[in-house]
């Protein structure tokens, strides 16, 4: 049985010049993400979509050629997930493009300890929500900041989006990046995509994973002292990839 290790090592092998990376750190919106794009990719060749839908392969778990099996061979590209930070380019002889989505990080943090319960393990050595969050608040610093490097030399190659603006406003960020695809006037097959992978109905087919999918929930989770942590630390990072967001309504 193949493991994470061993299909992440065979997909770095088949990437191409021409894949978009919609990259995260965990738990800042990947998921919906790839759900709302393949809802629309599924639309636009006149495939039937449904909620759950999700032809965007895992390079962690997925064969990345599988993507062929759902696209159309006219489209010109692959959209592939990853979590990893960008030092992923320096393994690749390629100018790789780039979807970021990126979180507030102390919400991140939360979402990610609750994520990280689902495994008995991680229940066993559980030091509760304050200390998982600390301890992972360097990572995701860092995490970020390699695409806001990645931004500074490759300006074109990279979009940034925040999970809180997908979140307030779905619709216009996705019809934004169905654009840059290529693809115009599909304003009503966002809205459609939208409709069909709303956070609800992701929620109630799969409570583990969409938990809750809200804005400033850790100031309710988290005592005082570790948010102010969090935020002195991490959120001028969170502002600087925010300052390269496009302009969304």
């Amino acid at each position: 049985m193949n493991t994470i290790h061993d299909i992440y090592a065979a997909n770095q092998k088949l990437l191409k010049e021409t894949d978009i990376l919609l990259a995260s750190y965990p738990r800042s919106g990947n998921t919906w993400m790839r759900m709302l794009l393949s809802d629309t990719l599924l639309q636009l060749q006149n495939i039937q979509s449904k909620t759950g839908s999700n032809i965007i392969p895992d390079i962690y778990h997925d064969s990345i050629n599988k993507w062929n099996d759902y696209i159309s061979k006219n489209v010109k590209f692959r959209i592939i997930k990853t979590h990893e930070p960008l030092f992923i380019k320096q393994k690749l002889d390629m100018e790789s493009r780039v979807f970021y989505l990126f979180r507030k990080p102390a919400d991140c943090l939360c979402s990610y300890y609750y994520y990280s319960l689902k495994y008995d393990k991680n229940q066993k050595n559980d030091k509760g929500i304050d200390e998982f969050c600390l301890e992972r608040l360097e990572e995701w610093c860092f995490h970020v900041t390699t695409y806001i490097s990645y931004q500074e030399k490759n300006p074109e190659s990279i979009i940034f989006l925040s999970y809180e603006k997908l979140s307030y406003n779905p619709v216009k960020v996705l019809n934004y990046l169905v654009e840059f695809l290529g693809w115009e006037n599909s304003q009503s097959v966002c809205q459609k995509s939208v409709d069909n992978q709303d956070f609800n109905k992701l929620h109630a087919r799969s409570k583990d994973f969409f938990r809750k999918g809200k804005i400033n929930s850790s100031q309710e989770e988290l005592y005082p002292e570790t948010l102010l942590i969090i935020q002195e630390k991490a959120m001028p990072i969170y502002r600087n990839a925010s300052a390269f967001e496009p302009i969304v309504p």
